[in-house]
């Protein structure tokens, strides 16, 4: 498992024992709720994966591109979710800061290989 897994899961755990001890049960559930899941997409992820990334040439542009866009949306959903949680309850925000940071990090490694498997010539051009 990541590093990074870990201290997301470690991040909202933390969140989710700050709001039960304030007594707010249900965010604390929705916390919980929120690490578990961290953990099994985590798991899930981690089963099929390849040791390395795929050559350019090897690379499925299109599938490429809905994976791209897919990142763009959960960058932006994360953006503007931590700007709002700054306001509701800032340690929140400063996870979903961070894992907006992830995603912009993984939608900007998407672009770059759908450039090179592009440039590379041996992927279908598309507009």
């Amino acid at each position: 498992m990541r590093l990074s897994t870990v201290l997301a899961t470690g991040c909202l755990t933390l969140i989710s024992v700050w709001q039960a001890a304030d007594g707010r049960y249900v965010w604390a559930g929705v916390f919980i709720a929120l690490a578990l899941g961290n953990l099994g997409l985590a798991v899930w992820s981690g089963r099929g994966r390849a040791a390395a990334a795929p050559a350019p040439h090897d690379l499925d542009v299109e599938r490429e591109k809905r994976v791209r866009a897919g990142w763009l949306r959960i960058t932006l959903f994360g953006w503007i979710a931590a700007v709002a949680g700054a306001f509701v309850f800032p340690p929140m925000s400063l996870v979903l800061a961070g894992l907006s940071m992830y995603a912009t990090v993984r939608y900007r490694r998407s672009g770059m290989l759908i450039a090179a498997a592009e440039r590379s010539g041996d992927a279908p051009q598309t507009g």
